[in-house]
Protein backbone atom coordinates (compact mmCIF):
# COMPACT_ATOMS: atom_id res chain seq x y z
CA UNK A 1 0.00 0.00 0.00
CA UNK A 2 1.37 3.36 -0.91
CA UNK A 3 1.05 5.98 2.04
CA UNK A 4 0.06 9.29 0.84
CA UNK A 5 2.40 12.21 1.93
CA UNK A 6 1.40 15.96 1.89
CA UNK A 7 4.17 18.18 0.54
CA UNK A 8 3.84 20.84 2.97
CA UNK A 9 4.75 17.70 6.06
CA UNK A 10 7.55 16.48 3.54
CA UNK A 11 8.54 20.13 3.42
CA UNK A 12 8.56 20.96 7.33
CA UNK A 13 11.05 18.14 8.33
CA UNK A 14 14.08 20.00 5.26
CA UNK A 15 16.65 22.03 6.77
CA UNK A 16 16.80 25.58 5.97
CA UNK A 17 19.40 26.60 3.95
CA UNK A 18 20.51 26.72 0.00
CA UNK A 19 20.80 22.47 -0.94
CA UNK A 20 24.76 21.14 -1.59
CA UNK A 21 23.39 18.50 -3.30
CA UNK A 22 20.19 17.33 -4.98
CA UNK A 23 18.75 13.39 -4.98
CA UNK A 24 17.81 12.40 -8.15
CA UNK A 25 17.33 8.95 -10.66
CA UNK A 26 19.44 8.09 -13.51
CA UNK A 27 18.40 7.39 -16.86
CA UNK A 28 18.98 3.69 -15.40
CA UNK A 29 16.49 4.36 -12.91
CA UNK A 30 18.85 4.05 -10.17
CA UNK A 31 19.49 6.63 -7.30
CA UNK A 32 22.39 10.17 -7.87
CA UNK A 33 22.99 12.52 -5.86
CA UNK A 34 24.66 15.62 -7.74
CA UNK A 35 25.43 19.05 -7.17
CA UNK A 36 22.50 22.50 -8.26
CA UNK A 37 25.40 23.79 -10.73
CA UNK A 38 25.75 20.36 -12.60
CA UNK A 39 22.00 20.00 -13.05
CA UNK A 40 22.44 23.63 -14.51
CA UNK A 41 25.32 22.88 -16.42
CA UNK A 42 23.55 20.07 -18.33
CA UNK A 43 19.90 21.85 -18.46
CA UNK A 44 19.09 22.95 -21.94
CA UNK A 45 19.18 27.01 -21.21
CA UNK A 46 22.61 27.11 -19.20
CA UNK A 47 22.72 30.71 -18.40
CA UNK A 48 20.62 34.23 -18.48
CA UNK A 49 22.45 36.91 -18.25
CA UNK A 50 21.37 40.80 -17.67
CA UNK A 51 23.68 43.14 -20.19
CA UNK A 52 22.81 46.14 -19.86
CA UNK A 53 19.78 48.19 -18.11
CA UNK A 54 18.24 51.12 -19.84
CA UNK A 55 20.05 53.68 -21.63
CA UNK A 56 19.84 57.34 -21.72
CA UNK A 57 22.66 57.38 -24.60
CA UNK A 58 21.24 57.57 -28.63
CA UNK A 59 22.38 54.52 -30.58
CA UNK A 60 24.93 52.26 -29.83
CA UNK A 61 25.82 48.90 -29.87
CA UNK A 62 26.65 45.89 -27.39
CA UNK A 63 28.49 43.47 -27.47
CA UNK A 64 26.48 40.26 -26.92
CA UNK A 65 28.47 37.36 -27.18
CA UNK A 66 31.85 35.64 -28.37
CA UNK A 67 32.50 32.47 -29.59
CA UNK A 68 36.30 30.24 -30.28
CA UNK A 69 36.38 30.54 -34.16
CA UNK A 70 38.95 27.31 -34.14
CA UNK A 71 38.99 24.67 -36.76
CA UNK A 72 38.28 21.18 -35.13
CA UNK A 73 37.42 18.32 -37.47
CA UNK A 74 34.98 15.85 -37.75
CA UNK A 75 32.08 15.64 -35.63
CA UNK A 76 33.41 18.34 -33.20
CA UNK A 77 33.11 20.83 -36.11
CA UNK A 78 29.09 20.81 -35.55
CA UNK A 79 28.63 21.58 -31.85
CA UNK A 80 32.06 23.56 -30.65
CA UNK A 81 31.61 26.18 -33.70
CA UNK A 82 28.00 27.00 -32.60
CA UNK A 83 25.64 29.02 -30.45
CA UNK A 84 22.06 29.22 -30.12
CA UNK A 85 21.33 32.65 -27.92
CA UNK A 86 17.43 34.14 -27.00
CA UNK A 87 17.72 37.41 -26.83
CA UNK A 88 15.00 40.05 -25.09
CA UNK A 89 14.52 43.61 -25.31
CA UNK A 90 17.23 46.26 -26.55
CA UNK A 91 14.36 48.44 -28.40
CA UNK A 92 12.84 51.26 -27.40
CA UNK A 93 10.81 50.56 -23.90
CA UNK A 94 7.27 52.45 -24.91
CA UNK A 95 6.73 49.40 -27.35
CA UNK A 96 6.64 45.68 -26.47
CA UNK A 97 9.68 43.85 -25.40
CA UNK A 98 11.52 42.79 -28.74
CA UNK A 99 12.35 39.00 -28.40
CA UNK A 100 14.58 37.35 -30.87
CA UNK A 101 16.44 33.91 -31.44
CA UNK A 102 19.75 33.94 -33.03
CA UNK A 103 21.71 30.79 -34.33
CA UNK A 104 25.48 30.85 -35.73
CA UNK A 105 27.91 28.70 -36.92
CA UNK A 106 30.82 28.26 -38.36
CA UNK A 107 31.35 25.89 -41.21
CA UNK A 108 35.05 24.90 -43.22
CA UNK A 109 35.79 29.06 -42.55
CA UNK A 110 32.34 30.25 -43.47
CA UNK A 111 29.97 32.33 -41.06
CA UNK A 112 26.15 30.63 -41.12
CA UNK A 113 23.66 32.78 -39.54
CA UNK A 114 20.57 33.54 -38.85
CA UNK A 115 17.71 35.34 -36.88
CA UNK A 116 14.30 34.89 -36.16
CA UNK A 117 12.20 37.60 -34.97
CA UNK A 118 9.11 37.13 -32.59
CA UNK A 119 8.69 40.64 -31.52
CA UNK A 120 10.31 43.86 -32.79
CA UNK A 121 13.93 43.67 -31.97
CA UNK A 122 17.03 45.62 -32.56
CA UNK A 123 19.74 44.89 -35.34
CA UNK A 124 21.71 41.99 -34.49
CA UNK A 125 25.16 41.37 -36.72
CA UNK A 126 28.12 39.83 -36.09
CA UNK A 127 32.27 40.27 -36.27
CA UNK A 128 34.79 37.42 -37.60
CA UNK A 129 38.07 37.98 -36.87
CA UNK A 130 41.09 35.55 -36.68
CA UNK A 131 40.24 33.10 -33.77
CA UNK A 132 37.36 34.66 -32.98
CA UNK A 133 33.08 35.63 -34.08
CA UNK A 134 31.49 38.17 -31.90
CA UNK A 135 27.65 39.11 -31.78
CA UNK A 136 26.54 42.75 -31.43
CA UNK A 137 23.10 44.33 -31.24
CA UNK A 138 22.30 48.01 -32.00
CA UNK A 139 20.54 49.34 -28.90
CA UNK A 140 18.33 52.32 -29.71
CA UNK A 141 18.34 55.27 -26.71
CA UNK A 142 15.51 54.31 -23.97
CA UNK A 143 16.00 50.90 -24.34
CA UNK A 144 14.06 48.02 -22.61
CA UNK A 145 16.85 45.76 -20.53
CA UNK A 146 18.85 43.18 -22.55
CA UNK A 147 18.66 40.09 -21.47
CA UNK A 148 20.42 36.62 -23.31
CA UNK A 149 20.00 33.08 -22.42
CA UNK A 150 22.22 30.91 -24.35
CA UNK A 151 20.21 27.48 -25.47
CA UNK A 152 23.23 25.18 -26.43
CA UNK A 153 25.68 23.81 -24.24
CA UNK A 154 29.41 25.28 -25.45
CA UNK A 155 31.69 26.10 -23.63
CA UNK A 156 33.52 27.71 -26.31
CA UNK A 157 30.94 30.60 -26.16
CA UNK A 158 31.02 33.35 -23.55
CA UNK A 159 27.95 35.72 -22.62
CA UNK A 160 29.53 39.46 -22.45
CA UNK A 161 28.04 42.36 -20.32
CA UNK A 162 28.23 45.88 -20.49
CA UNK A 163 30.97 46.14 -23.65
CA UNK A 164 29.39 49.02 -25.69
CA UNK A 165 30.49 51.63 -28.68
CA UNK A 166 29.31 54.33 -30.28
CA UNK A 167 29.50 52.97 -33.68
CA UNK A 168 29.46 49.86 -35.93
CA UNK A 169 32.63 47.50 -35.09
CA UNK A 170 34.92 46.86 -38.13
CA UNK A 171 33.27 44.00 -40.32
CA UNK A 172 30.08 44.41 -39.09
CA UNK A 173 27.70 42.04 -40.71
CA UNK A 174 23.99 42.24 -39.88
CA UNK A 175 22.33 38.90 -39.49
CA UNK A 176 18.82 38.60 -41.25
Amino acid sequence: MIETIQLADAEKSLPEGTPSKIRALNAAGGGINTSAQQVADAALCVRKVMLIDTSLDPVRYLKIASMKADQPTGYEEGYKNSMLLQISGGNVYTSIIGMQYVSLRLHRGNVIASKYTIFSSPEVGYVKESGLIEIWMKVVQYNHIVLVSMLNVNSFVTIQANILQNSAPDGYTVIN
